[in-house]
Parts: C-alpha cells; structure tokens; sequence
C-alpha cells in the first residue's frame, strides 16, 4: 500500500513544477493570497485549467487554513530577500516556506 506523500512534499512538488515551466506570480499576489486566506483559489484560478492543471484539492477547508497559517508565520520570521534570497517569484517563495516546513519537521 502507497503512504500519502505528506501535505508540504506534495505542494512542493507542485511549485516546484510550475517554476520549472518558467511560470512566475509576483510575490505581492502570493502574500495577498495568504493574507486574505484565498491562496489557493488564486492559484486554481491561475493554474487549475490546461495545460497547468494544478490540482489542490487534497487540500480540504482545515487543511488549507493550516497551510495559510504556517505560510504567514514563516512569512513574518524570515526575509524574504535576505534570507530566502528571493526577489520577484511569488511561487519560489511559497516553495521555500514549504521547504522550511519539511526541514523543520525532519529535525524534531
């Protein structure tokens, strides 16, 4: 039986391809995103239909308000230049607050 690729790994892997396609979203739209709890609508929006097909919805209400949370705290503690050395791509930086996310739980 396959075990569930834990929910940060598998939103990881998302972004991480949507960057590989050369997809950019200004980091004032991701943090507007997370700040007003609609992220992941605007990235359905964005890149639910073809030939993105971005698919969240393993992600239910609780889930995703977890996330958003988890997002805006990493967003507070970190800068996001200085010390995520990103400058103009929102979804780089939502993939480093997920990469935060998995190094911080593999180090508990």
């Amino acid at each position: 039986m396959k075990t569930p690729v834990p929910r940060y790994t598998h939103l990881a892997s998302k972004l991480n391809r949507l960057i590989d396609e050369g997809q950019v979203l200004p980091i004032e739209e991701m943090r507007r995103g997370i700040d007003d709890g609609y992220l992941f609508d605007r990235l359905g929006e964005f890149y639910g239909g073809e030939p993105h097909n971005l698919d969240l919805s393993v992600y239910g209400p609780g889930e995703r308000r977890e996330i958003l949370d988890m997002f805006d705290r990493t967003a507070n503690a970190y800068d996001t230049e200085h010390d995520l050395g990103i400058t103009h791509n929102g979804l780089a930086l939502i993939l480093a607050y997920c990469l935060i996310e998995i190094g911080s739980a593999g180090s508990q």
